[in-house]
């Protein structure tokens, strides 16, 4: 898998963008994109939340967080 990235990672910008894209439609077309495990998990999650909405963040505080781990570990 690495020589194939490394071969992708050698094309122009376009062309891995354009890769990108058709892996993007494949997964799409995939019979089982989510598992049900996941799906179980979610619901899990947002019935937590419903229940006890102080234990949620905002939108902005999500992104600060983000940008925060993403500044870290560069």
């Amino acid at each position: 898998m690495n020589t194939l990235i490394n071969q992708i990672s050698q094309l122009p910008v376009a062309e891995q963008l354009a890769i990108v894209q058709e892996i993007w439609d494949g997964l799409h077309e995939s019979p089982e994109l989510v598992q049900q495990w996941q799906v179980a998990e979610a619901r899990r999650r947002s019935s937590e939340l419903l229940a006890n909405p102080s234990h949620s963040i905002s939108e902005a505080e999500l992104w600060r967080r983000v940008d925060e781990l993403l500044l870290e570990s560069r």
